[in-house]
């Protein structure tokens, strides 16, 4: 859900926006109607599409073992790369820069001014937020929740539900 929300927002921005996806989840990407270019990862790496050479810059929000290195083969020498997956490549800017401005993994934190931006953007239709399951707030449905997320075939938000 982290990259349909990117791939709209940076629409709005004004940005030329490739993702990925499978043929599974391709009718969900296409619903947002945001991406200029949609490559399926079963059939092609997307490192090596001929459309991607020179970008300005990779945000994985997969968490892709190899996502940075592969950054690197298509991302313009002053793009950059950023993950709010996995850590494993830091948060210090330049150490991952040998070939970029910027690759570092983001660490989100509290913006007022960003949140209630966001919220008039969903509350406006600007912004399309799917939420796929809700599950109780309870032992079992903690248990539940983190057993959809780790099965990563999730499209939208699974939420913790409090009983009123």
């Amino acid at each position: 859900a982290v990259g349909s929300l990117a791939i709209q927002i940076a629409k709005q921005a004004g940005w030329w926006v490739a993702t990925t996806c499978s043929p599974r989840t391709k009718p969900y990407v296409e619903s947002f109607g945001a991406a200029d270019l949609i490559i399926d990862y079963t059939k092609e790496k997307w490192d090596d599409h001929p459309d991607l050479q020179g970008i300005d810059g990779v945000f994985d929000a997969i968490g892709e073992e190899d996502g940075l290195e592969r950054a690197k083969k298509i991302v313009k020498p002053d793009g950059c790369f950023s993950t709010c997956v996995t850590h494993s490549i830091g948060t210090d800017t330049k150490k991952n820069s040998d070939t970029m401005k910027f690759a570092a993994a983001y660490v989100f934190h509290h913006d007022k001014d960003a949140q209630d931006k966001l919220m008039d953007m969903l509350s406006t239709d600007k912004l399309k937020l799917v939420v796929e399951n809700t599950f109780p707030l309870t032992q079992q449905g903690v248990m539940d929740i983190i057993d959809a997320m780790n099965s990563r075939k999730n499209m939208g938000k699974n939420t913790l539900v409090m009983s009123k």
